[in-house]
C-alpha cells in the first residue's frame, strides 16, 4: 500500500525496506520511513503541561486539512485506514 502512495502529500513515505534474520533465524521485514519526530498525541500532551491548554484555531484547521488530504489519497486507491487516532497522526 505504501508503494502505491509514494509521493502523495500528507501520507508517510516509505524510504526503504529490507529483510534480516533474528536470533532464532526468523525472517524479519524492516521498514524505513521518513523522519517524523512526534505525533498529534505528543502535541496534545505537551499542551496539557504548559500554560496554553489548547491548539490554536489555525493549527487545528491545518491538521484537519492535512489529515483529510492524506485520507483522500488513500481513498482514491480504495485504501481504508482502520486505526486513525492522535497517536498515528505523525507530525
Amino acid at each position: 500500500m505504501l508503494a502505491a502512495l509514494k509521493g502523495k502529500e500528507n501520507v508517510i513515505q516509505l524510504v526503504d525496506f529490507f529483510y534480516s534474520l533474528d536470533s532464532r533465524e526468523r525472517l524479519i521485514q524492516n521498514s524505513v520511513f521518513e523522519f517524523c519526530d512526534k505525533n498529534l498525541e505528543d502535541v496534545l500532551k505537551e499542551l496539557e503541561k504548559g500554560p496554553k491548554k489548547h491548539l490554536d484555531l489555525a493549527d487545528i484547521k491545518r491538521y484537519i486539512k492535512e489529515i483529510l488530504n492524506g485520507l483522500k489519497h488513500m481513498h482514491e486507491l480504495r485504501i481504508v485506514h482502520r486505526d486513525l487516532k492522535p497517536e498515528n497522526i505523525l507530525i
